[in-house]
């Protein structure tokens, strides 16, 4: 297999989306693009990172005594100890972006 750089990358995502923005139905789901879960829409987060915008979720502690984290995507995660960092988490379970404390 070849080296794999960031250009491959870009050009594969801009190959694969399409130009149609999504379209949700009452569930929250993607009509358009399929995508029949909560989180952003693979499309989406696709254009996104070619566009070099909003490529992380911002995660908040705001409840200490339950080590509960609310997501700037506006999901809620509670940890049984310790920061998102300390456990590895690199990733939002919910939209896909990197988290950031």
């Amino acid at each position: 297999m070849e080296d794999i750089n960031i250009n491959h990358i870009y050009a594969v995502l801009e190959q694969l989306i399409d130009d149609n923005e999504c379209s949700f139905d009452h569930h929250g789901y993607c009509q358009e693009h399929g995508w029949m879960d909560k989180s952003t829409c693979p499309h989406a987060l696709a254009k996104e990172i070619l566009k070099g915008e909003n490529l992380t979720c911002k995660w908040t502690l705001t409840d200490d005594d339950q080590n509960l984290w609310e997501t700037e995507c506006d999901g809620l995660f509670i940890l049984e100890s310790d920061s998102p960092k300390e456990n590895k988490m690199e990733f939002c379970c919910y939209c896909g972006k990197k988290l950031v404390i």
